[in-house]
């Protein structure tokens, strides 16, 4: 409330309201915890989702694509579809809440192919990640041998493959 006082002017007293909406503010990291395989060899995607903002985000949904090199066998809360796997929608993501998804997927044949995921929430742009996956002929290595830790790689108009803000 604001108040005015003057010589012979009665109190002039006036109210003002002051609302101020929050943001949310995604990112999304996409890791693979081998970024070389041999064909029958296994890795883990993990795909991680935060809202950075001051705000919850609604209608969050994440779909990722494998190459061809690659089978995806197990996504907790995801449906394949052929290369294709779909999580289940969350209804709102809290404020400066997160969100982890893993997708386990075997190497099928030689060559080289990118994943690729897409974010996209109600009232926000979708957001595209992509990150390299080789898949080498020949028998798989002994149960011995140590993982290697993924790499990233940025492809032409993707940004960075590891973060990304929409604002």
């Amino acid at each position: 409330y604001t108040s005015v006082l003057a010589d012979k002017i009665p109190e002039i007293r006036a109210a003002n309201v002051l609302h101020i909406d929050g943001a949310a503010a995604l990112t999304l990291e996409v890791h693979a915890r081998e970024d070389r395989l041999n064909v029958g060899d296994e890795t883990v995607y993990d795909l991680h989702v935060f809202n950075q903002g001051d705000a919850p985000c609604a209608g969050v949904r994440l779909t990722a694509w494998l190459p061809d090199e690659m089978t995806p066998l197990d996504a907790k809360d995801g449906q394949i579809e052929q290369q294709r796997v779909q999580f289940a929608p969350l209804s709102q993501l809290p404020a400066r809440g997160d969100v982890v998804y893993h997708i386990r997927a075997r190497g099928q044949r030689p060559g080289q192919g990118h994943i690729r995921v897409e974010l996209t929430a109600e009232r926000e742009s979708p957001l595209q990640r992509e990150l390299s996956i080789q898949v080498n002929g020949g028998s798989p290595p002994s149960a011995s041998s140590g993982a290697t830790t993924a790499g990233y790689t940025s492809q032409p108009g993707m940004g960075t493959c590891d973060e990304s803000v929409w604002e």
